[in-house]
């Protein structure tokens, strides 16, 4: 078991530097921005009755494309990744809410 309390912490501290980094990434940190408000952007567009389309569709295709710049960046893959070690110590026996199943679990 201490085994297992020492891989947690670990996998805890590996990703709170990793959030670190982020933070400390102004480019990241900016297109992260950018990607939230353009979200946000797009949401209330959509609740408007009568929504320029035109405008719906280039949000979206900004939406598009920061979201995969976002995910070829290594220091937000490296936050990603550490998360789901994370995740994978909390086992609710709700798939939906874990990264492995649980047989994969038992196996460990």
């Amino acid at each position: 078991m201490a085994e297992s309390k020492d891989a947690y912490v670990k996998d805890f501290n590996d990703y709170m530097a990793a959030r670190a980094e982020m933070e400390n990434d102004a480019p990241l940190k900016a297109m992260l921005q950018e990607y939230d408000a353009c979200v946000k952007a797009l949401t209330e567009l959509l609740e408007e009755a009568d929504y320029d389309a035109q405008k719906a569709i280039l949000l979206t295709n900004d939406i598009e494309y920061l979201g995969a710049q976002i995910n070829l960046n290594p220091i937000y893959l490296r936050v990603k990744d550490a998360f789901a070690k994370l995740q994978g110590y909390a086992c609710s026996h709700d798939c939906s809410t874990c990264t492995k199943s649980c047989d994969a679990r038992d196996e460990e």
